[in-house]
């Protein structure tokens, strides 16, 4: 089987590339080589005649994309409508990577894959157009839906605590926006899945559990055996200094993929021990 993944040295990216690699041809796409804006993307893909498609590459700085915003538009909506375009020409199945920022957080329960998308930034704005291009378009497709990425090949918050957490006795972190925190590495277990079971739809995939942004700092502090202070904020006192404007729950609801696919992801805990310790 040949798998193209666009995205391929991005975080997310790197630990699917590993994991798929092994077994299958793998054609990685990504801004060094390809640039998904453009047309020749297309064509150069339909030479490659994939069997199967992850689109990972997109457009994530949040607070960046509020003024950088056609180039965040190009990316995550005109690019996805190449890959989609790719898909659809050559009948074969895509996987899309979407995000929490498509729901606007006033749930006070996770989010199910029924609930409706509103979102509070231009990012959010951008994937779910991204969403809507892929299910107006084709029939074979997996959205999925996760948040709070971390992984070893990229930035990410537990590098920046812990990074922070060396040169500062204390750090200030918002405690009212919730997620679930989630290990690209545990991710790409997940996605690889979808290569032999065709149960196409939307999905929401995160490490189990929920933390605050505080939690997840704590924790990473702790487990890293640091003293740095974390200091709870609230998402008001920090506003002056981000653009865009984040949900406060972001919690998804992974009931539907782990029925579909008999398959539990591990905890967030659970997964930052693992990240931290290497393993």
């Amino acid at each position: 089987m040949k798998i193209v993944i666009t995205g391929s040295n991005g975080m997310l990216g790197y630990d699917l590339v590993q994991r798929l690699k092994r077994r299958y041809e793998v054609i990685g796409i990504d801004i060094d080589n390809f640039d998904i804006v453009h047309k020749n993307v297309v064509d150069y893909l339909l030479r490659q005649k994939p069997d199967f498609v992850f689109h990972l590459a997109a457009y994530t700085d949040v607070d960046k994309a509020e003024r950088d915003r056609k180039r965040a538009y190009n990316v995550n909506v005109s690019g996805t409508r190449n890959i989609v375009t790719v898909c659809k020409t050559l009948d074969v199945p895509l996987v899309f990577i979407s995000t929490d920022y498509v729901f606007d957080g006033w749930e006070e329960i996770p989010y199910t894959e029924k609930d409706r998308p509103n979102p509070l930034n231009f990012y959010g704005e951008t994937k779910r157009e991204g969403e809507k291009i892929i299910t107006a378009m084709l029939k074979k497709y997996f959205i999925v839906r996760t948040s709070w990425l971390f992984g070893k090949n990229g930035k990410n918050f537990v590098k920046t605590i812990t990074s922070f957490a060396q040169k500062k006795e204390s750090i200030e972190v918002v405690d009212d926006q919730y997620g679930s925190p989630t290990y690209t590495y545990d991710l790409a277990v997940s996605l690889k899945m979808f290569l032999t079971v065709k149960k196409y739809g939307v999905y929401h995939i995160t490490n189990r559990n929920s933390c605050s942004w505080f939690d997840f700092a704590k924790k990473i502090v702790t487990l890293s055996g640091g003293k740095t202070v974390i200091i709870p904020i609230k998402s008001v006192d920090f506003k002056s200094k981000r653009l865009a404007k984040r949900p406060q729950n972001s919690v998804l609801d992974n009931s539907l993929f782990e029925k579909r696919f008999d398959y539990r992801m591990p905890t967030w805990d659970d997964a930052l021990r693992r990240y931290l310790s290497n393993e």
